[in-house]
C-alpha cells in the first residue's frame, strides 16, 4: 500500500478524493496542495446565485471537516511549482514532497481574451470565490448597475439570471443562438425567452469590433457601429485546463493532460482527475475533456479507490450537467453527436429532446422545467443511455409512454 498520497488542487475533485482517502483505516498520508488561499468550496454556487445585494453564496465541500484529519497535511495559498515523475517528488516553496501516488486536480481558469485583458478596470471572469466577491462589489458600488456579459455559456446565462434582479444586464453571442453547441435549439429556445422575458437585453450574432475600458467604464462597440457603456462587463467564454505543471513534467497532454480508462496519466504513480484532464468516454472511447461537477467528483472518488485497493478498474461515469437559470432547470446526461437523430418530448412545461444514434439507442438527453421537474425523466434516461437501450423515436415523443416502461424494453 501507498504510504503518501500527494494532491494538487483542493476543490471538488481534490477534495472528494482526499476524503475518500481519509474514510479509509489504511495507514497513510495526505499533502493536498492549493495554489487559492481558501480551499474546499462549491464553484457552481458562485454563478448561479450570485445576486446584488445578498452574500456571495458559500457551499463548503467539507462540512464535517475531514481535513483536519492529522494525516492531511494542508498547503493552503501555496502553488505546487514542479513536479518530477522520476524522483516521485512535488516541489512546493523550494520544499520537496515525495510521493508515493500523485493525484493532479488542477482545474482549469476561466479564458481571458487578450483584447479584455485591461487591468485595473471593471472587466472580470469568474471562477473563484475572490473574482465573485469582486464582481459583487464592483455592481454594488452603483444604483442599477448596467452589467456587460460577453458569452451565451453556463457561466454567463447563470450569471445574467442572477444579476438581472438588480441590474440592467446586456449579453452578447457570437452565435445565432444561446449554448448552441451543447443544447438542442428547441431548449436553447425556452432559455432565450425566458432570459428575455426577465429583461436581459440578448445580443445574438453580436461580433465586438472594439473594447476600451476606464477605472470606472468599459465601453464597447460591434461590428453595426452599437455603442454600449458598462459599470461592469464580465466574460463568461469557457475555460483552459490548467495542464502546465503536467506538461513541464512531461505528461502527455490531449485538451488537457491526457489520461487512460483508468485515469493514469502517461507517468507511472500520477493520476488526473476533473476539469484538467481528458480521458476515454466510457460510451464510445471518444476522448473528451468534461467540465461538471459530477464528473469532478466522480473521478475523485474513482482514483482514491484505485489506490486503496490497487487494482485497475475502468472509469465508466456518465457526463451530466445542470444549470439552474431562474425558476428553470435544466439538466443533460450522456454525449451527444451533430448527425444524432433527435426525438423530442413536450409535457405540460417541460421539454426532453433526445439524441439517438443509427440504431436508436439513445446516447444523449437534454431536458428543461420548472424547478427540478425533469430530474425525474433525465435520471431515467441516464439508465437507457447506459444499457445501450434500443428504442424507437415514437415511443420517445409520446409522452404517455412511461419511460420506466421503455427501461424494461430487451438490450439489443
Amino acid at each position: 500500500m501507498p504510504k503518501s498520497v500527494v494532491i494538487i488542487g483542493a476543490s471538488l475533485a481534490g477534495v472528494s478524493c482526499a476524503q475518500r482517502l481519509l474514510a479509509s483505516d489504511q495507514d497513510l498520508h495526505i499533502s493536498l496542495i492549493s495554489d487559492e488561499r481558501d480551499v474546499a468550496y462549491d464553484r457552481p454556487p458562485l454563478s448561479k446565485g450570485l445576486k446584488i445585494g445578498k452574500p456571495v453564496p458559500v457551499v463548503d465541500l467539507d462540512p464535517n471537516n475531514q481535513l483536519e484529519s492529522e494525516r492531511l497535511t494542508l498547503f493552503a495559498g501555496q502553488a505546487a511549482q514542479s513536479i518530477d515523475p522520476a524522483l516521485k517528488t512535488v516541489e512546493v516553496n523550494g520544499i520537496r514532497i515525495p510521493f508515493d501516488k500523485l493525484v493532479i486536480a488542477t482545474g482549469a481558469r476561466a479564458r481571458m481574451i487578450p483584447a479584455y485583458d485591461i487591468p485595473g478596470t471593471p472587466i472580470k471572469t469568474l471562477r473563484t470565490k475572490a473574482d465573485a466577491h469582486e464582481i459583487k462589489a464592483l455592481a454594488e458600488k452603483h444604483s442599477n448597475p448596467r452589467v456587460g456579459i460577453v458569452g451565451g455559456g453556463f457561466i454567463g446565462l447563470e450569471l445574467a439570471s442572477a444579476l438581472s434582479e438588480g441590474a440592467r444586464v446586456d449579453l452578447f453571442e457570437v452565435q445565432e443562438r444561446l449554448l448552441s453547441r451543447v443544447l438542442p435549439a428547441e431548449i436553447s429556445a425556452r432559455v432565450e425567452q425566458r432570459h428575455r422575458d426577465a429583461g436581459v437585453n440578448l445580443h445574438l450574432g453580436a461580433h465586438i469590433a472594439d473594447v476600451n475600458a476606464s477605472s470606472d467604464s468599459v465601453f464597447l462597440q460591434l461590428n453595426d457601429g452599437a455603442k454600449f457603456e458598462f459599470d461592469l462587463l464580465v466574460l463568461g467564454v469557457g475555460a483552459v485546463p490548467n495542464v502546465e505543471l503536467a506538461d513541464d513534467a512531461g505528461l502527455d497532454i490531449a485538451n488537457g493532460i491526457a489520461v487512460n480508462e483508468y485515469l493514469e496519466t502517461s507517468a507511472a504513480d500520477i493520476y488526473a482527475v476533473g476539469d484538467c484532464c481528458s480521458f476515454p468516454l466510457a460510451l464510445n472511447g471518444e476522448r473528451v475533456r468534461v467540465e461538471s461537477w459530477r464528473n469532478a467528483q466522480e473521478q475523485g472518488h474513482h482514483v482514491a479507490d484505485e489506490i486503496l485497493n490497487g487494482e485497475n478498474t475502468k472509469f465508466e461515469g456518465l457526463p451530466w450537467f445542470w444549470s439552474d437559470q431562474y425558476d428553470l432547470g435544466l439538466q443533460m446526461a450522456g454525449w451527444g453527436h451533430p448527425e444524432s437523430k433527435r426525438a423530442v418530448r413536450e409535457s405540460g412545461d417541460d421539454l426532453l429532446v433526445f439524441e439517438l444514434d443509427m440504431d436508436h439507442r439513445v446516447i444523449a438527453v437534454a431536458g428543461i422545467g420548472l424547478g427540478n421537474s425533469v430530474a425525474k425523466d433525465v435520471k431515467l434516461c441516464e439508465r437507457l443511455i447506459v444499457k445501450r437501450a434500443q428504442i424507437e423515436p415514437e415511443q420517445l415523443e409520446d409522452a404517455s409512454v412511461n419511460l420506466k416502461v421503455l427501461l424494461k424494453q430487451r438490450v439489443q
